[in-house]
């Protein structure tokens, strides 16, 4: 068993008093730039440690929040991790909403739902960097999301992940031009509240990173943790679920006919379901 080292990240005395205790306490109280949320904390501890980091141990940095989005403790995450352990597994996942990774067809076209004109200057960051990526046709599915930085993995996978943030860190810095500062423009989030775009482009950083990489993954039951509403009221669930192992089978085979199963469930899901639920 690799040596498991999962912070948890604190802001203020209020985070810090509700800290899980199985959590390793990350100080983030000086809180030099909020506007980063929680990828600060995280690239200043990677920038500082991650050249010493022992490649066969784990790390994961959740937030404050992680709790009571999931409602998982230290207890089920060490479990989880304990229980599904291999030497080949470079990455141990946890995500809510399993029902708007089944209808979407990545977590970029779901962002874009949520914070119109994500997917857009999502696609043009990385042609910039010399990456292009079809968003159109990028499958990412129950076994491979990870939102809201909610990962634990080797430092393989923290390099990456640091390398792809650190381009758009630097670019949204620097501000150039109009759509590196664009980044910096506040979008809707749930609640009524508004946050700068960037945030919500980094956290989809972690699930193109897994999607897109040579990664062996072990993935919490996404199916017993919170999504928009419970399985027992949603009229569409079979549908979703039956979404989300097409999208699955269509990863592992490459079969167009899968991706087309999957396209004709998602077209019987009603607009007005969508609108309403997710």
């Amino acid at each position: 068993m690799a040596n498991l080292f999962i912070h948890q990240i604190y802001y203020n005395e209020e985070t810090r008093v509700g800290l899980d205790a199985g959590f390793i306490p990350l100080d983030n109280m000086s809180n030099a730039r909020p506007d980063w949320y929680e990828f600060w904390p995280i690239r200043q501890y990677l920038n500082a440690h991650l050249e010493h980091m022992n490649e066969d141990d784990l790390y994961g940095f959740f937030s404050p929040k992680f709790g009571r989005k999931l409602g998982l403790g230290s207890a089920d995450v060490i479990q989880f991790v304990q229980h599904k352990f291999r030497a080949d597994v470079d990455a141990f996942i946890f995500s809510p909403c399993w029902d708007q990774t089944a209808f979407f067809r990545n977590v970029f076209e779901q962002g874009n739902y949520w914070h119109a004109g994500l997917l857009d200057m999502s696609t043009e960051f990385f042609k910039r960097i010399g990456q292009p990526v079809d968003f159109h046709q990028l499958i990412t599915h129950s076994q491979n999301t990870a939102f809201c930085n909610y990962t634990i993995a080797k430092p393989k996978f923290w390099r990456q992940w640091l390398a792809l943030g650190e381009q758009f860190f630097q670019m949204v810095e620097a501000g150039e031009d109009d759509f590196a500062r664009s980044f910096s423009d506040n979008t809707y989030y749930i609640g009524g509240y508004k946050y700068p775009m960037k945030t919500f482009v980094q956290e989809r950083f972690a699930t193109y990173v897994l999607a897109t990489g040579a990664y062996v993954i072990e993935a919490f039951d996404t199916f017993s943790l919170p999504a928009s509403m419970p399985m027992e009221d949603n009229e569409y669930c079979l549908n979703l679920l039956a979404c989300d192992a097409y999208k699955q089978a269509y990863v592992q085979t490459g079969q167009p006919t899968f991706a087309g199963a999957y396209q004709c469930l998602r077209n019987r899901i009603t607009a007005e379901f969508v609108q309403r639920v997710l």
